[in-house]
Order: C-alpha cells, then structure tokens, then sequence
C-alpha cells in the first residue's frame, strides 16, 4: 500500500480522484447498455436560469427533445 502511495505525485493523486465521476458515469452508461440495448442516451442542455421565463424555456426545450427520443425508445438521462 505505501509503494502505491509513493509511486504517485500528490497531483497525480488529484488527476486520479478528479477523474473518478467520468469513470463512474461511463460505468453506469455501459450497465445501462446492457441491460436496455435500445436506450438512447440524452444529454440535456446546459444553461445558466435566470428567472422563471427562462426557466420555463428551457423545460420545454427539454419537453420536446425527450418526446422526440423516446419514440426511438427508452431514455436514459
């Protein structure tokens, strides 16, 4: 366990940990694949919300694209 630790910087340390929610992500996505090999994967759009005008935009934007691909099938956010 100390070889371990003495193999690695500190900042290869924080690449390694900061690198951990991608991984996980791909992870899950691959489970998900295997158990629904039709999903479609969706990524919702990024925006910063101002007040509720946007906000109420932005669900409808998000309204639409997922009505649009769950008639290819299943969604996975």
């Amino acid at each position: 366990m100390q070889d371990a630790l003495d193999d690695c910087t500190l900042d290869q340390w924080v690449d390694k940990t900061q690198a951990l929610p991608s991984r996980f992500e791909a992870a899950r996505h691959a489970a998900v694949q295997r158990l629904k090999p039709n999903v479609v994967h969706v990524a919702l759009p990024k925006r910063t919300l101002n007040d509720e005008a946007e906000l109420k935009a932005w669900l409808a934007e998000v309204e639409t694209l997922l009505n649009n691909k769950l008639k290819l099938g299943p969604v996975a956010l």
